[in-house]
């Protein structure tokens, strides 16, 4: 059985030194195949699993204050909805806005690939359903994939798919 974790570290480039921190508050459960992207100094992590084969998939979004060493978890408005539960989903952050594509989840316990692309307003906490991937030239149902802004522009890359 696979021992799922909630540590963090950090790594420092100018001195090639590893550190071990300490997070105060609530933090979230220990899992993995989560994503997790910078906006205003702080570390917003959403989804991944933490269960046998793979299950309980999550749907918590949190933030590490990286400044003041904390964690807090995103209470979203009355009436919000997050994405369905996810792994292997990829995250990036452009112009004070989060965007999340993909990944998988499991449906009648079978595994399910996604192509839902979805964005979050980090200042008004609401999630916004963009696509659902059945329209379009879209990328098309997958899971640890990667993505990157470039010159304005979201580029999506690989991953496993049907």
């Amino acid at each position: 059985t696979p021992a799922f974790l909630d540590d963090v570290s950090r790594y420092e480039p100018s001195t090639g030194t590893w550190t071990t921190q300490h997070p105060q508050g609530s933090q979230p459960p220990p899992r993995s195949y989560a994503s997790c992207v910078n906006f205003r100094g702080c570390v917003y992590v959403f989804g991944g699993c933490n269960g046998s084969l793979a299950s309980n998939f999550r749907s918590d979004l949190w933030i590490l204050e990286v400044q003041d060493n904390y964690w807090e978890r995103v209470v979203l408005p009355s009436g919000t909805v997050p994405p369905p539960g996810r792994s292997q989903h990829a995250m990036v952050q452009y112009g004070g806005t989060l965007y999340m594509f993909g990944g998988n989840n499991k449906v009648g316990g079978k595994r399910n690939l996604l192509s839902d692309f979805y964005s979050f307003d980090p200042v008004k906490l609401r999630w916004t359903q963009l696509t659902d991937g059945a329209t379009g030239e879209g990328p098309g149902k997958r899971s640890g994939h990667a993505m990157s802004m470039v010159n304005g522009g979201i580029f999506l890359f690989g991953g496993g798919g049907e």
